[in-house]
């Protein structure tokens, strides 16, 4: 049965409705000139006084048109993948968690941007998310094109895709650098050494209070709504205390 927008709009969950909004703001800013596209680029002497190129660079996917059409699907589904899965997979109902990944492969990417010279972290960012979700699916089958494989080689094949093009392979492998570090630290350590590391802060559950699936549509999509932990529901990370040292354990 085919979904409506409303149903669809209601299936998403905050991050990725902030995702899509912004992307498709940026994208009309700079495909209608309403600003010069230079005030969204990652430039790091002026990051002191002009920070918000930090966002607008890592969401701004260039002007509209079919790579912008395809960059923006590719992010919007494994952004709302994650945010609809249950943990350990996903951040379903911990915003605070999800948005605090987000940040945390950001500043991965900030020294590698300044390093290699990269003005634009989206294409990265992007990769960076389908790093992590295909890391923790390893084993599922995807159909891309007709061709069916592992989703474990996904990034690899979407980077070989993008150098077929003609395009650098810089920005993915930038992207997987930074996802694979964010696996290390909150998927593979704790598992393999009983050890956590940057653990989200108490001030992002204050921003960002649990959510819980509040409904099931008719097209039987699942509705977000902000409200206390529903029971069963899995609980969000340990909120990380900053200067009480490293906890061993979530």
């Amino acid at each position: 049965m085919a979904q409506s927008f409303e149903s669809w709009w209601a299936s998403l969950g905050p991050v990725t409705k902030f995702t899509l909004v912004t992307v498709l703001a940026l994208g009309a800013a700079g495909t209608f000139g309403l600003v010069d596209v230079r005030h969204l680029f990652l430039f790091f002497p002026l990051l002191l006084t002009e920070p918000w190129r930090i966002l607008t660079s890592t969401f701004f996917l260039g002007k509209f048109g079919m790579p912008f059409l395809f960059n923006t699907v590719m992010l919007v589904i494994y952004q709302k993948r994650l945010e609809t899965e249950e943990y350990p997979q996903g951040f379903l109902g911990r915003t605070a968690d999800h948005v605090w990944m987000m940040f945390l492969v950001i500043m991965t990417l900030l020294p590698m941007a300044y390093l290699l010279d990269l003005y634009i972290l989206s294409m990265s960012f992007s990769m960076a998310l389908v790093w992590i979700w295909c890391k923790r699916h390893e084993a599922q089958q995807l159909d891309f094109y007709g061709f069916a494989f592992k989703a474990g080689y996904f990034p690899w094949i979407l980077t070989l895709i993008h150098v077929v093009l003609g395009q650098s392979p810089v920005n993915d492998v930038t992207g997987i650098v930074a996802g694979h570090v964010y696996v290390c630290f909150k998927d593979v350590f704790p598992s393999t050494h009983n050890l956590s590391f940057f653990g989200t802060p108490q001030f992002m559950y204050n921003i960002f209070p649990p959510q819980r699936v509040a409904m099931t549509t008719a097209s039987g999509v699942q509705a977000f709504a902000p409200a206390g932990r529903a029971a069963g529901e899995p609980q969000a990370e340990v909120p990380h205390r900053w200067g009480a040292g490293r906890r061993l354990a979530d």
